[in-house]
């Protein structure tokens, strides 16, 4: 398919001018349309396209530099190329003249074959910009095509990571907890209290996920001792101990950062601040912070709920033993902050279950 023929509107009062710059152009294969005066010009450019307009300086009527301001006013022809022919070198006239929107100056004092030639540079540097703005606002679509794309494809598998890591979560807390609410309470008191020590909003939200998981090593722990109403003999309560290092090989190696964090937690969240924690006895801040924060989430949810071999205790008794355990078992800023987001955790827990605390 042969691409459109440029047309070219020549606006040229002196007849003779005007009939061989028309003629001239027209054996160079532009389509090309003529008028004798600005006025004339804007009838034409009413009800025709134009690709470039060849504009006279002096004319009657309307001379160029008030049919330029005119043509550059309207929307519809504000893009049009407009050259100007002029046999003036007057700084000032030129300036007025660019002023009314004329983008390039061509001299009457040059021969007619080389105006023409001029005029034919002008319009294939046009079709040149005009073709480089459509690959631009093309290649800017394609491009928020694809970025919309790959934002879906994210959320997608954000949506995904999500899912993995409470479905993980549960399948550990079905074996001791058969409503797996455990799980999700401790992963909103654990963000609650990240959000106290004034920790980033997104630390916090990834918190939320990932501390859920702190006790899948549970997976590995036989019924007889997980579900034994009664206090675990030595043996017994050494393999329990052996869910953090179960769950670390569960969630170790993976390439979901998300997973990296939550080994972190299932391995040190029985580590404890004076350093007679398991499995590896950290003291202090040797035990990364995820660690601590759950430790103190899970203790509080553990202590507030019913299990086969136990009672619940209150709130105000729970809160009490974190309280005596600041600076043994637990980190003192971490149960600062579990203090100053109390509140907030019993608001959150009864909205999400409906329990009252």
């Amino acid at each position: 398919m042969r691409p459109p023929i440029p047309r070219i509107l020549v606006v040229e009062d002196e007849r003779d001018c005007r009939t061989l710059l028309t003629r001239l152009l027209r054996s160079m294969e532009f389509d090309v349309d003529d008028a004798e005066n600005g006025m004339a010009a804007l009838k034409r450019l009413a009800d025709e396209s134009y690709d470039l307009i060849l504009l006279d300086a002096l004319m009657p009527v309307m001379d160029g530099i008030q049919t330029a301001q005119v043509i550059k006013s309207l929307p519809a022809l504000c893009t049009v190329p407009v050259v100007m022919l002029t046999g003036s070198d007057d700084p000032d006239y030129l300036e007025m003249a660019a002023e009314a929107g004329v983008d390039e100056f061509l001299s009457k004092s040059e021969d007619m074959e080389e105006i023409v030639r001029q005029v034919r540079l002008l319009v294939e540097m046009r079709k040149y910009i005009s073709l480089r703005s459509q690959v631009r606002s093309q290649l800017a679509s394609e491009v928020a095509a694809k970025t919309s794309m790959l934002k879906g494809i994210l959320a997608e598998k954000e949506t995904l990571n999500r899912e993995i890591l409470h479905r993980i979560a549960l399948a550990a807390e079905f074996r001791d907890d058969i409503t797996g609410r455990h799980t999700e309470r401790v992963g909103i008191i654990s963000s609650s209290i990240a959000r106290s020590l004034g920790l980033e909003g997104a630390f916090c939200e990834e918190l939320g996920l990932t501390a859920p998981l702190h006790d899948v090593g549970k997976i590995g722990i036989p019924d007889a001792i997980l579900l034994k109403p009664g206090r675990l003999d030595e043996e017994e309560w050494r393999i329990m101990k052996s869910h953090t290092v179960i769950g670390g090989r569960i969630l170790g190696g993976s390439l979901l950062p998300l997973l990296g964090a939550a080994e972190a937690i299932a391995v040190t969240h029985h580590e404890t601040w004076n350093g007679r924690g398991y499995p590896r006895g950290l003291a202090g801040r040797e035990i990364p912070l995820v660690g601590r924060i759950v430790s103190v989430a899970d203790a509080f949810d553990a202590m507030t709920t019913e299990r086969p071999y136990k009672r619940p205790m209150s709130v105000e008794q729970a809160a009490g033993i974190i309280e005596k355990e600041k600076g043994g078992q637990f980190d003192p800023d971490v149960v600062a902050a579990f203090r100053e987001s109390l509140g907030d955790i019993l608001e959150s827990i009864k909205t999400m279950s409906g329990r009252p605390m």
